[in-house]
């Protein structure tokens, strides 16, 4: 997928956002803005549900990240990025550790 240079927005540093809780990271969030994608996100599962995960996402976004790489197996994630209107733009086979996996790319471009 080609995408145009002008939707990017270059920084000369990626994105990286982490939450915490009585000095304990509790979830984390990072981009590359360069390139377009969000690289991770995180959120511990006892915080999870508390919005945290639906705010780095926001942050993310406002970064510069439109793009991101999931899992099929991660169901929960699917629906997580789904629900908050992100869309499967392409699937793809990983690596992981020398198992190859099916993957999506997602996209959010509203």
């Amino acid at each position: 997928m080609l995408l145009a240079a002008t939707r990017f927005r270059p920084r000369p540093a990626p994105f990286s956002e982490a939450e915490l809780v009585k000095g304990e990271t509790v979830a984390s969030a990072s981009a590359r803005a360069l390139f377009g994608y969000i690289t991770g996100l995180y959120v511990d599962r006892r915080y999870r549900g508390n919005l945290i995960g639906t705010s780095l996402l926001h942050n993310a976004r406002l970064d510069g990240g439109h793009l991101l790489d999931v899992s099929a197996n991660n169901r929960r994630a699917i629906a997580f990025y789904e629900r908050r209107g992100w869309q499967r733009v392409s699937t793809f086979d990983e690596d992981v550790f020398g198992t190859r996996m099916k993957a999506f790319t997602l996209a959010r471009t509203r």
